[in-house]
């Protein structure tokens, strides 16, 4: 039985049979399926680009109309080309669909998988202050920024590789076609079969961004229900949505970056970019594994830049100071108040 457009119906409106639904979902789960539903793309742009693959796959043929329009000398419209404009509108649908179908099938297994009594897991931890690099079972590098856990199990199954993720780390994933490689962050996840990104979700922020350094990421909000498409140099960035508002999903934005700036952090380079004192304080207490605290409400809000390669924690409160005109000290339980 191979996959065609009638078994593809059927299953979007629940009446193909248990057959017909493993082969749809193995389907869904090959990356081949991904040109279905290219991110901000227009029907046009999918008609151009995706028919002729569509048309392979579906197997859809192109009539011969020349001996006809030679008799009668009136313009031909193919049934090719018929056929083709009846299903730019349902390639729209059937892109969204197949989307849904995909991450639903992706967050069910994970769930089960997880819940797994046969599976053991083993949790390494970065803790403040510290940075920690591990290689997972399948060979994918893991360098853990400070303030970060990741949860993996002893041996990932055969048919995919799926981890738990909070804080920062750098992933270099070994690459497996047949073993796709999932994270799974509080609000978000990433699918990818071998790439290099940088990933950040410390539990302290409303945000979760990818930075893509090399390959191509699957970046997914909640449930699968918004997604990017990520490529080197490359950031997707999702917003958590308010407290209040029951019923968003939240928004994903992707821009393009110079993936260096955001990964420097491996090699001991903290960077502030534009950053409120408000936010600057919890990235200062992961990476020095000290208190500090404002004692200065005038300040909170106050943004600065700076960059330094293996500094003290006093060197940065020293530049701080000078930019913002204020001042710091220690006290006697070891942590720093700026004021």
């Amino acid at each position: 039985m191979k996959i065609n457009k009638e078994i593809i119906q059927r299953y979007h409106i629940g009446q193909c049979s248990p057959e017909e639904r493993e082969l749809v979902e193995a389907w869904l789960m090959n990356d081949d399926v991904e040109w279905s539903y290219p991110e901000h793309v227009s029907l046009d742009h999918l008609e151009n680009k995706g028919w002729e693959k569509l048309s392979g796959r579906f197997k859809f043929q192109q009539q011969s109309t020349a001996p006809l329009a030679e008799q009668t000398n009136t313009p031909v419209v193919s049934t090719f080309d018929t056929k083709r404009k009846k299903w730019s509108t349902s390639l729209g649908i059937a892109a969204s669909l197949l989307l849904i179908a995909a991450a639903g099938y992706f967050f069910l297994n994970f769930q089960r998988y997880k819940n797994s009594p046969a599976v053991q897991y083993r949790q390494v931890a970065a803790k403040n202050g510290e940075k920690v690099t591990l290689k997972l079972p399948d060979g994918t590098l893991v360098h853990l920024n400070s303030g970060s856990t990741v949860r993996f199990p002893n041996r990932f199954p055969d048919t995919a590789r799926m981890i738990d993720f909070s804080g920062e780390a750098f992933f270099d994933v070994a690459k497996d076609p047949s073993k796709p490689f999932y994270i799974s962050t509080r609000n978000t996840s990433i699918k990818v079969l071998g790439t290099h990104f940088n990933l950040r979700c410390y539990p302290s922020e409303i945000f979760t961004a990818v930075v893509v350094a090399e390959g191509k990421v699957r970046f997914m909000g909640p449930k699968g229900h918004a997604h990017l498409i990520l490529t080197a140099n490359q950031m997707g960035l999702f917003s958590t949505p308010p407290v209040h508002d029951a019923t968003s999903t939240g928004n994903m934005v992707k821009t393009n970056v110079y993936a260096n700036k955001y990964t420097s952090w491996k090699e001991d380079q903290l960077i502030l970019d534009n950053m409120t004192v408000e936010e600057i304080l919890p990235v200062l207490e992961r990476w020095y594994n000290v208190e500090v605290e404002i004692k200065n409400n005038r300040l909170i809000k106050e943004r600065y830049t700076g960059s330094f390669l293996k500094p003290a924690l006093t060197d940065v409160l020293e530049s701080i100071s000078f930019a913002l005109k204020c001042h710091y000290k220690k006290n006697h339980q070891g942590s720093f108040i700026i004021y």
